[in-house]
């Protein structure tokens, strides 16, 4: 039995070996999981060492006994280290995927900063405007009419002159708000802010893109019925230093399933299931905060309620 688990281990790692290759062909496997494979074999040869020494010296019951427990060692060992390498694999691909996120995170913040130096653009540009008109009465004084209308042209096709919604007093976030009210206005939902001043202020660039664009993907998901909404709040509790965000959004189904309640993604890659929440706790965690999130039958609406802590309380 002992001789027939270290073969056993050694077969199951020749058959995962191929059919993560066959499966996850895109994903580079671990070179040091080829170390292991000659333990189960080096064990197998223990193993029949012992057998020979027991047919051998089968005259002496304190070296059977010995033997015995060895052979068992012998196999706890090869469980465990196999244990600890696939707990280490794990650790390792969730670490990659974090990684990820939070270069994605960087990336949307640094997007946003230039949404915010386009507004500024924007600014410029009607600050100056009087300048354009002069130049265009020139033109017309001079009766270049093809140059009146590619002048016109050209302020009309610029990328400053696209309207810009003043939601909030924090830039980043005003122009994170100002996206997903475009995206809404595109699939028809209804799209409302209240964020009171100094409210979430004190969040990072990287904390206020994480936070925000995660809870409102999944809002802006989930409200893509007819006639949606999302409202989204953010408030100072009273006589509490806690800052308090809230997430209404449409919501045909309750997204909880299972014995546990938990959230069921719609996304096709379900590999990809949850790291959006992740990235939403790991910012509530910095913060002291917490999150609950319902569902309301009678409304059919989801309710997130997040409470964060400013680090200078």
């Amino acid at each position: 039995m002992l001789f027939s688990k270290p073969l056993y281990l050694f077969i199951v790692q020749i058959i995962g070996q191929l059919l993560h290759n066959k499966n996850q062909s895109n994903q580079s496997f671990a070179k040091s999981d080829y170390l292991l494979f000659p333990i189960p074999l080096i064990s197998i040869g223990i193993m029949l060492t012992f057998t020979y020494w027991n047919k051998t010296l089968s005259s002496i019951p304190e070296l059977n006994w010995l033997i015995s427990i060895c052979a068992s060692g012998l196999l706890l060992l090869n469980l465990l280290v196999f244990g600890i390498n696939q707990y280490n694999q794990k650790r390792q691909q969730e670490y990659t995927q974090m990684q990820l996120l939070c270069q994605k995170e960087s990336d949307m913040a640094e997007y946003y900063r230039a949404l915010v130096q386009q507004d500024e653009n924007q600014r410029v540009l009607i600050h100056d405007i009087r300048r354009h008109l002069a130049s265009i009465d020139t033109l017309a004084a001079a009766k270049e009419t093809d140059k009146i209308h590619a002048y016109i042209q050209q302020l009309q096709t610029s990328s400053c002159l696209k309207e810009s919604l003043q939601r909030c007093d924090i830039p980043l976030l005003n122009a994170i708000l100002c996206r997903y009210a475009n995206q809404c206005e595109t699939r028809q939902i209804s799209f409302h802010t209240d964020i009171r001043s100094h409210t979430v202020d004190f969040l990072t660039d990287a904390d206020l893109t994480a936070l925000f664009c995660n809870l409102l993907d999944n809002a802006l998901r989930a409200a893509s019925i007819p006639d949606g909404f999302i409202e989204l709040h953010t408030y100072t509790k009273t006589n509490s230093p806690f800052s308090i965000i809230t997430v209404v959004n449409s919501c045909l189904t309750d997204p909880f399933s299972g014995p546990g309640r938990t959230l069921v993604s719609s996304k096709n890659d379900h590999r990809r299931h949850g790291f959006g929440l992740k990235s939403v706790q790991r910012v509530i965690d910095r913060y002291d905060g917490a999150i609950k999130m319902y569902f309301d039958l009678p409304t059919l609406t989801f309710h997130t309620i997040l409470t964060l802590r400013p680090e200078k309380c």
